[in-house]
């Protein structure tokens, strides 16, 4: 996870922002964003277009489609608040929990993000739990959690009555414009 404290968050803000960010780590092929304008923004698309960057957008309303970053900055709320309630500078927290974030190993992979980035553990405050202990995130381990978050998604799923989709390419489909009001009839 990387993060930018900035003040506006205009496309041109946004670019440099991502050039800093794209020059340690590399630029990346896709880059999913929401709808806004900073974001659907010539500028960016022709920063995208430029760099060989697929702009992904999320659908309009519909935050769950981006819900790896929707789950995240409830974290990074969490953070703020708490960093808030005992008056601490809430910079240093919130890069406390990236830092923490990078470097603790994930229930799925049994790595943590940058070790899978770079290839190598990253240090921090922490002793490493592998010294102590060994491997962590045995197989065993990652099947079960693994079988446990598929059967949560199939849980959610059927409580909002989701249903497997059968739309093809070159299928009519018919959408509900939630932009704009519909225009009142009039009669004549």
């Amino acid at each position: 996870m990387e993060l930018k404290f900035i003040k506006t968050i205009s496309s041109k803000v946004l670019i440099k922002q991502m050039d800093d960010i794209f020059s340690r780590l590399g630029t990346p092929r896709t880059l999913r964003t929401d709808n806004g304008r900073q974001f659907v923004s010539l500028e960016l698309q022709d920063f995208c277009r430029t760099n060989g960057i697929t702009q992904i957008t999320t659908p309009p309303y519909w935050p769950q489609a981006n819900g790896e970053v929707e789950n995240m900055n409830k974290s990074l709320v969490k953070c703020l608040k708490i960093a808030w309630s005992k008056g601490k500078d809430y910079k240093r927290e919130i890069q406390n929990f990236v830092v923490m974030y990078n470097v603790t190993p994930h229930g799925t992979t049994g790595a943590a993000p940058s070790e899978l980035m770079f290839k190598r553990i990253i240090r921090d405050k922490l002793p490493d739990v592998r010294d102590v202990v060994g491997d962590v995130g045995e197989s065993l381990e990652r099947d079960l959690d693994c079988w446990n978050k598929q059967k949560g998604k199939e849980k959610a799923d059927k409580g909002r009555g989701a249903k497997v989709s059968d739309i093809q390419p070159g299928d009519k489909i018919v959408l509900k414009n939630v932009l704009c009001p519909p225009l009142a009839e009039t009669h004549v």
